[in-house]
């Protein structure tokens, strides 16, 4: 029996060897012809888009205006594809079109992307709008409600002739403080709003680039694609990916055990998950903070969460109307997860209490102005995101496995300084405003 062990542990060895050596051999060879192919040329790589950039260069490809001279081409496609609730695919035959940028709502906000499809006259007979969420920049309170609200004011005759498209990496709904529950199910119901991830975004491009009739154009959104895939969806490079897949079918013994060697690799990343939140728990033990890492889990849906208390006690008020908790917040796949320290509201406050909760949030985007404020769903004052080490990284694993904790402790120790600065930081605040007496 451990003969039997023993040999199967030598060939699962040689296979990796042997996989290891040939993707490095492939990554030389990559590295070797770079000079007369330029494998990872991409054109945005030289301003790397951020989200306001993305929005742009999308709402340039669906304004008929524009000077990539295919005219309606691409918003023809995308009015085929994601079928805007009561839009026609051949509306675009007798209106015109025009597509604006942070385009501003009645009540000051900016919706990203908005195009107005109008006859003549000028009088809008159908509106889209596109909100661009790729993690920059979380929901304010009642964003979409309003952004609904100020869609269907656009728009003249029946409440229908509008749709708003929330976009993000994974197709995730807007939090609950961003659109109520009940109002959102009833806007996906109306089809007025509609969910997508920026996977169909990539097929619609794939389109785009097929209907394109101008080379240059075409050139840059199959660049603009491979960017959105490789910086916002994080697929591994083509050509890596298509000869780890050659590499594969020609040992196709192994894809056999494929269930299995996943199903491992998912609980070490757990562990390793557990074990690092565990050590941030053992270092801020002696600074006064405690919390359970036990309620974190690595594989959640949506988002986990654990209180931080100050020796045994809340951190905020006596009577625990203000909590902080740290969340785990599925960011951009189920693979990737963020950590946040957020302030959140324990129970229904009373008329002053909400009050100074209000003035706490605003504080604390001025005491953080140069840090993300995020608002995850649910009645927080607000939080920011902290360093933590992506699990699903094969790469990152592969270290902590490799150098026997050293690391794990080394990165554990940081976020725990920023956990206890950020919650110290906080409570001064809280303190100004006379939130604690």
């Amino acid at each position: 029996m451990a003969e039997d062990q023993s040999k199967i542990e030598c060939e699962v060895n040689e296979f990796f060897q042997g996989f290891t050596a040939a993707l490095t051999s492939h990554r030389e060879v990559m590295a070797a012809y770079d000079e007369q192919v330029a494998f990872e040329f991409n054109a945005t790589s030289f301003f790397w888009p951020g989200e306001v950039k993305i929005s742009e260069i999308l709402a340039f490809f669906l304004d008929p205006n524009k000077s990539h001279g295919q005219k309606c081409t691409f918003l023809k496609i995308l009015i085929q594809e994601l079928k805007p609730q009561n839009c026609p695919p051949k509306i675009l035959d007798d209106l015109k079109a025009i597509a604006a940028v942070e385009d501003p709502t009645g009540e000051g906000r900016r919706i990203d992307i908005v195009i107005t499809l109008s006859r003549g006259d000028g009088e809008a007979q159908y509106v889209i709008g596109l909100e661009n969420k790729i993690g920059t920049a979380a929901d304010g309170t009642n964003q979409i409600k309003d952004y609904a609200k100020d869609l269907r004011k656009r728009v003249f005759g029946s409440d229908k002739q509008w749709t708003l498209f929330y976009l993000t990496p994974d197709g995730i709904d807007p939090p609950e403080h961003s659109v109520p529950k009940e109002e959102f199910e009833e806007l996906l119901k109306s089809g007025n709003v509609q969910v997508i991830s920026y996977h169909r975004i990539v097929a619609l491009l794939g389109q785009f680039e097929v209907a394109c009739k101008a080379e240059n154009v075409r050139a840059f959104l199959r660049d603009f694609k491979q960017y959105v895939k490789k910086h916002i969806l994080k697929e591994p490079s083509v050509n890596e990916t298509n000869w780890i897949r050659e590499f594969l079918r020609k040992h196709s013994n192994v894809v056999a055990h494929w269930d299995s060697l996943q199903e491992a690799i998912n609980l070490l990343k757990e562990e390793h998950f557990q074990l690092f939140w565990k050590t941030v728990a053992e270092v801020l033990r002696p600074q006064g903070f405690t919390f359970g890492p036990e309620a974190l889990e690595f594989d959640a849906k949506q988002y986990r969460s654990a209180v931080i208390a100050s020796n045994g006690g809340p951190v905020f008020a006596e009577q625990g109307d203000l909590d902080v908790p740290l969340l785990i917040w599925n960011d951009s796949s189920a693979l990737r997860k963020r950590a946040y320290l957020c302030i959140r509201l324990r129970k229904n406050l009373d008329s002053a209490l909400e009050a100074k909760r209000e003035q706490l949030k605003n504080q604390l985007q001025l005491v953080f102005k140069n840090v993300c404020v995020f608002t995850p769903t649910g009645p927080h004052c607000g939080g920011v995101p902290l360093t933590h080490p992506q699990f699903g990284n094969g790469a990152k694993l592969c270290e902590f496995l490799q150098d026997k904790g050293r690391k794990m402790r080394s990165e554990a120790s940081r976020t725990a300084m920023e956990i206890s600065e950020y919650i110290r930081r906080a409570e001064k605040a809280w303190r100004e405003i006379g939130g604690i007496s």
